[in-house]
């Protein structure tokens, strides 16, 4: 019963004009068809190639700003310390606060990394016109890397 609403709600919607490869960005599925819902899972994430390369570009985009952003950042907070490293008191406050600096490094580091897999996605993307799962994966465990490093960070502050 319900596959034919689904079958009727397919033929309601209008194909593209020609037949094209698409991938589910819900379920993976990947087909040529003329119709943009998933016949897999009924998702309307059912993309064309071209609508996959246009996200990569946008994900090539995020990941160059994330990446710059995090290098000018700790490039600004390296030179910071450097110069208060000079004072003999001050030294010795940064020096009690190692630990805690590591951890802001090391979140720097993270997200520069979840930049990195940005860009790299994004490339896979342009040139391949499909998603990669290995790459949505490594995103969401630089994520959770992230998260845990703010976590360590409340904790030590």
């Amino acid at each position: 019963m319900e596959k034919d609403r689904w079958q009727q709600r397919v033929n309601e919607i209008p194909p593209t004009h020609t037949a094209e490869f698409r991938q589910c960005f819900k379920c993976n599925y990947e087909g040529v068809t003329a119709y943009p819902i998933c016949p897999s899972c009924r998702s309307n994430r059912f993309f064309n190639e071209s609508s996959i390369r246009t996200r990569g570009f946008i994900l090539i985009g995020v990941g160059l700003f994330l990446v710059a952003f995090m290098v000018v950042i700790a490039a600004g907070v390296f030179i910071l310390l450097a110069g208060a490293s000079q004072d003999a008191s001050s030294a010795k406050k940064i020096n009690a606060q190692f630990g805690m600096l590591m951890v802001i490094y090391a979140i720097f580091a993270a997200v520069a990394a979840f930049g990195l897999n940005a860009i790299v996605g994004g490339f896979w993307m342009i040139i391949a016109g499909r998603r990669s799962r290995v790459f949505v994966w490594l995103l969401w465990i630089t994520l959770a890397l992230m998260f845990g490093g703010g976590v360590l960070f409340r904790i030590l502050t």
